[in-house]
């Protein structure tokens, strides 16, 4: 009962290890075209991240996840499943209901989406991540690269999204709107940016 009324306070969930199949599902419900959810990786494990509190400012080291030995016998152990009951139950019930909202949207439209989604990000990663300028390079380095520098729209969020309105615009993917216009205004904040269609 707890976790349908947990399912029922959001509109939508994603699913992290889903995320491709969690963005085109989202577009279709929201009717906005596959441009709109295309990203770049702004930060990956072994990359640098733009540190938050005391490490505001500098550039952080992602340290890649590896299990210890400890760890591992941690996970496996019989409390740790009891610890984590009932994020996995969520987890499940999360899974589910996407898989039922993809069955509720057409599966076939669903899959020729994401085909096309998946072809866009790999054109895009293969252009664009080279081009883009983080706010932490992947060498790294104590000083992030400041906001009027970087191709981000905020943060580290928005990262490269010239080059991927290029590759959407190339690749079709825009609705009969067209593209989002991305204009910087000085002293706007958060982002100082203001879309325009």
């Amino acid at each position: 009962q707890v976790m349908n009324q947990i399912l029922k306070d959001y509109n939508f969930i994603a699913i992290t290890e889903r995320m491709d199949e969690s963005l085109v599902t989202l577009s279709m419900l929201m009717n906005v075209p596959l441009a709109d959810v295309l990203y770049l990786n702004a930060k990956s494990s072994g990359g640098f991240d733009d540190g938050e509190g005391k490490q505001r400012g500098k550039c952080v080291y992602i340290v890649p996840s590896k299990a210890s030995p400890y760890m591992k016998e941690l996970m496996e152990s019989d409390d740790f499943h009891e610890h984590i009951y009932w994020d996995r139950v969520l987890h499940q019930a999360a899974n589910k209901s996407l898989d039922l909202t993809i069955d509720a949207l057409g599966r076939e439209k669903f899959e020729q989406k994401l085909s096309q989604f998946k072809h866009a990000q790999a054109v895009a990663h293969k252009r664009c991540i080279k081009r883009t300028i983080f706010p932490c390079s992947f060498e790294g380095g104590e000083k992030q690269i400041p906001d009027d520098k970087n191709d981000c729209l905020l943060g580290d969020a928005g990262c490269g999204y010239k080059c991927l309105d290029e590759v959407a615009t190339e690749l079709n993917l825009w609705g009969p709107g067209g593209p989002l216009m991305f204009n910087k205004i000085e002293g706007f904040n958060p982002s100082r940016e203001s879309q325009q269609r």
